[in-house]
């Protein structure tokens, strides 16, 4: 359970940086490696973003060997992130440059409680992923939306089965618009946004959240986490302050080091 005096420090809890990790299961077979999540074997090995090193604990890793076994599991090939956190993220920074790694964009943490917030109007119709041909529709998006290979195999259409709840937006009765939320505890993790090109501006994003936020109420959550790119010069931030006009609240900052194997 999400602890209240945890999330009053401006930290991210321990509850909402493992939601974040553990809903990659869609995209990866992870495992805990040396005190950290390992994507081990990745169904999309040349998107490192969805390939994450995450420490168990913020502070992790605590020596270069617990760094290096977890590294060397990753396989031949992948693109992957490894996330800096907690006291030790400088020196971690260090090892990591000296590996080969560079410095990646980070990550703003948001957070919120759930609500039976009212929907944006929009032309859009959304609802709930229910049937195996709605979450192929829901892998359809997100391999167009993040650029991801088409022809892959992957666990995108076997979302139910690994802690996801999926929604889809409609156009005339097409497909153009998917998300999630990943359950871990009493967290909800919202994950998976995306938009065809052709269907952008109209809406999709804040009306996928409105529902993911009256949702997560619904189910009896007791918090949101979302994550998007930090704000930075030249870099698109139209998520970032779709999140904050949904009433999410910024809490940190996640650094990542991306590198191949």
């Amino acid at each position: 359970m999400s602890d209240p005096a945890e999330m009053s420090t401006g930290q991210l809890t321990r509850e909402e940086r493992l939601s974040s990790v553990y809903s990659y299961r869609i995209t990866c077979r992870l495992e805990e490696v040396a005190g950290a999540i390992v994507p081990v074997h990745s169904d999309f090995p040349e998107t490192g973003f969805l390939n994450r090193i995450v420490g168990v604990d913020p502070d992790w890793p605590e020596s270069e060997r617990q760094l290096d076994q977890a590294l060397d599991r990753i396989e031949p090939g992948t693109r992957f992130y490894v996330a800096t956190e907690g006291v030790n993220a400088e020196r971690t920074g260090v090892w990591l440059r000296e590996r080969g790694l560079e410095p990646g964009l980070g990550w703003m943490g948001f957070r919120r409680r759930p609500d039976r917030v009212p929907i944006p109007a929009t032309d859009l119709n959304v609802r709930e992923a229910v049937t195996a041909e709605d979450f192929l529709a829901f892998d359809r998006i997100s391999r167009i939306a993040f650029g991801l290979d088409r022809d892959h195999p992957s666990r995108l259409s076997e979302a139910a089965d690994l802690g996801w709840r999926v929604w889809l937006a409609e156009l005339a009765g097409e497909t153009v618009a998917s998300t999630g939320m990943f359950t871990y505890g009493d967290v909800g993790y919202l994950g998976m946004d995306g938009t065809l090109p052709e269907a952008r501006g109209r809406g999709a994003q804040s009306a996928l959240l409105a529902t993911r936020i009256a949702a997560a109420a619904d189910q009896g959550l007791q918090h949101l986490f979302i994550e998007t790119g930090e704000r930075g010069t030249g870099v698109p931030d139209k998520s970032y302050r779709n999140i904050l006009r949904a009433g999410f609240q910024e809490v940190e900052i996640t650094r990542h080091w991306v590198g191949t194997r």
